[in-house]
């Protein structure tokens, strides 16, 4: 079957329900708490999420789903943490040395 035949096939109401509440309410939640998040931490750091997110969706997989422990796996997950570690962390702003300028 393919996805335009099945759509002919006129799928229930509760099934075309289930797409606009998942599609509409869902993303709404996750902007309002996205922005919500970017007001607490500020944009920089909130933009990590995204990276923390691979990390979690990666870990439910292997644990409920069975998914497999790759070698990519085992190499880039570390690399995401690490990654995120570093462009998360406050740094001291840089000064300009007017002498050195010149």
């Amino acid at each position: 079957m393919t996805l335009p035949h099945d759509v002919a096939l006129n799928p229930p109401l509760e099934a075309w329900v289930a797409i606009i509440v998942l599609g509409v309410i869902s993303s709404a939640i996750a902007f309002v708490l996205f922005f919500a998040l970017i007001k607490h931490v500020g944009p920089r750091r909130s933009t990590l999420i995204t990276y923390i997110n691979l990390l979690v969706a990666t870990l439910l997989g292997i644990v409920f789903l069975n998914e497999p422990v790759t070698t990519g796996i085992l190499i880039g997950l570390p690399l995401v943490v690490a990654g995120s570690y570093l462009a998360g962390r406050d740094r001291p702003p840089k000064t300009l040395d007017v002498n050195s300028a010149v």
